[in-house]
């Protein structure tokens, strides 16, 4: 099926284009030898702080993510009462910046890219850290399929937020109506009908009574909705 009138198909990174091969937080803890549910207690009520969220708020590069993460996990081993040492911190930061050992592609991946490539233009729209394009999205040779590529961080806006697909769509040139969006949340995709996304299409969605949206579960299927 050839979409015509689309132009650009934009589309999210995580569970989309990559999955997790681990929980981060179970690899700090082993790390820190402590429990993992407590580790998972302490960073939860570490980020639903409003200084947490406001020093996450204000990342927009590289650096500025690096520097938050040493802060967190310096806020982690204190309350463990460990030795709050430069290795830890080095290994426990680089952990959540330098990801891309911890990502794996989905399947199919690369094949419906190069194919969708040769037929529309493609986009990204993530919520992620600025570490998403300078890691995972480049070690993976993902860059070269992609432009523009929207990044929350740098934004300083996320999804389901109108204004980041708006950001998106001004940089491509194109019209909401010409646009096709790919995720795996109902709420962005809800967004982007609302902008008049031609097509919005959740995909690895895992609730069965989901039928607001077109669901697919493996890439290849996008070579014939596309």
């Amino acid at each position: 099926m050839n979409n015509l009138n689309i132009k650009i198909i934009f589309f999210d990174v995580g569970s989309v284009l990559l999955t997790r091969k681990e929980d981060f937080d179970v690899i700090a803890s082993k790390f820190l030898n402590v429990d993992p549910q407590i580790y998972k207690d302490h960073l939860l009520e570490i980020i639903q702080s409003e200084e947490c969220r406001q020093q996450y708020r204000a990342i927009s590069n590289i650096e500025e993510e690096r520097g938050f993460q040493i802060w967190v996990n310096e806020q982690i081993i204190q309350r463990f009462n460990l030795e709050l040492t430069d290795e830890k911190i080095a290994y426990l930061s680089n952990l959540r910046v330098n990801r891309t050992w911890n990502y794996r592609l989905l399947e199919n991946v690369i094949d419906a890219l190069d194919y969708l490539k040769s037929k529309y233009r493609l986009g990204i729209i993530s919520n992620a850290p600025p570490s998403r394009r300078h890691f995972e999205l480049k070690d993976f040779d993902l860059e070269k399929y992609f432009d523009p590529i929207i990044i929350s961080a740098e934004v300083q806006s996320n999804k389901p937020e109108e204004k980041i697909f708006q950001i998106a769509l001004e940089l491509a040139g194109v019209e909401a109506g010409h646009s096709a969006m790919i995720d795996n949340k109902v709420e962005n995709l809800q967004t982007a009908k609302k902008m008049g996304f031609s097509q919005c299409v959740l995909y690895n969605f895992d609730k069965v009574d989901q039928k607001k949206f077109l669901v697919v579960d493996n890439f290849i299927e996008f070579k014939e909705i596309f």
